[in-house]
């Protein structure tokens, strides 16, 4: 719960917000992002044993291959996102 609202917060300074009258300064945008960097992992990271899970049964025998392959895609993408 924690890391989902301090990414709301992080989403609020990237973008200038009138809700909570945050000025457009490039400052505050640095922070936003490197704040949404930090707390995007919390979420995400949890996502990654449930992905090797679901897809563990349809390769019978080859668990350390699905584990390195998911965990290669997760961080590709995450990276290239």
């Amino acid at each position: 719960m924690t890391s989902i609202l301090l990414g709301a917060f992080s989403l609020f300074c990237v973008g200038p917000s009138l809700m909570l009258s945050l000025p457009d300064s490039l400052g505050l945008m640095a922070v936003g992002q490197v704040l949404l960097g930090i707390t995007i992992i919390f979420l995400f990271i949890p996502c990654l044993p449930e992905m090797v899970n679901v897809a563990v049964p349809y390769f019978p025998g080859q668990e350390e291959r699905v584990n390195n392959l998911a965990c290669g895609m997760f961080n590709s993408f995450l990276g290239g996102g």
